[in-house]
């Protein structure tokens, strides 16, 4: 899902408000970084998939960083950021 211009400012304050800043690529030494579109993953747990329950398995919601010469790729959540719902409590 495309980040609109709000959710995109939002990425850039989390990064001012925590004093972050994005480092050299580790691949190619590029300095230059793009905001991707949001979005949502399935964290699969570490037990045996035998004992997963799937039904209770929430998505996470991640804002990738891309490298822009080669594409390197860092994930950050967007619910940190403030982007998004947070799940309901049960």
């Amino acid at each position: 899902m495309p980040l609109d211009s709000v959710d995109q400012q939002k990425v850039l304050d989390f990064f001012q408000k925590h004093s972050l800043s994005l480092p050299e690529c580790s691949f190619c030494k590029n300095k230059t970084w793009n905001i991707g579109d949001l979005l949502a993953a399935i964290l699969v747990p570490s037990p045996p998939p035998e004992q997963i329950n799937f039904l209770e398995t929430k998505p996470a919601l991640l804002v990738p960083i891309s490298c822009s010469k080669c594409s390197n790729t860092i994930f950050f959540s967007a619910l940190a950021m403030g982007i998004g719902a947070a799940p309901p409590s049960n």
